[in-house]
């Protein structure tokens, strides 16, 4: 059990790694984001029946905008590709998805594990993923690499019949 609870550790390592890698250049994102807040992208106009002017609210941007931008989804998918590679004997999958502004991770294993010990690992499971993402800044680098403001992390760990052993969901 404790060799399980050592790979997803070592898996929250990988994540990390992705996210730092997935942005190109800092200042290459900096001005794609000072150009898209210049320019007010995705202005809402609204009129008062009564009022003439015209107010604009720009829209905020959020993961799934970042995951448009080109390039990011690719390299994304390959260190997904990466990860499934490295960890193919502890997980049968690994993907991720937007869920509002949550990166989701999801890891299914490969082998079951048992519902007798499946309690006694998600305390220390949480508290440790929790530790990580606070000690790696890994909620930090993600709202400087996306320009997302509000982002959040949630790690998704099934057993191969698809029931949850653990989600946690973090954020500073």
């Amino acid at each position: 059990m404790k060799r399980k609870l050592l790979m997803m550790l070592m898996t929250l390592t990988m994540s990390a790694a992705m996210l730092a890698g997935c942005s190109k250049d800092d200042s290459e994102t900096t001005e794609k984001n000072s150009i898209a807040t210049d320019e007010a992208v995705g202005t809402e106009e609204t009129k008062d029946d009564n009022d003439t002017s015209e107010d604009t609210v720009p829209a905020e941007k959020t993961l799934s905008d970042w995951l448009a931008e080109e390039g990011i989804k690719d390299q994304l998918d390959s260190e997904i590709a990466s990860v499934k590679s490295t960890y193919s004997s502890t997980y049968s999958d690994v993907s991720y998805e937007i869920d509002g502004n949550t990166l989701v991770y999801i890891y299914v294993f490969k082998d079951p594990i048992p519902e007798d010990a499946i309690d006694g690992m998600t305390e220390s499971l949480d508290d440790e993923l929790a530790q990580s993402v606070k000690d790696q800044n890994l909620i930090s680098i993600m709202e400087q690499q996306s320009g997302v403001k509000g982002v959040s992390v949630r790690f998704v760990y099934r057993n191969p019949d698809g029931t949850d052993v653990f989600s946690g969901t973090y954020s500073e």
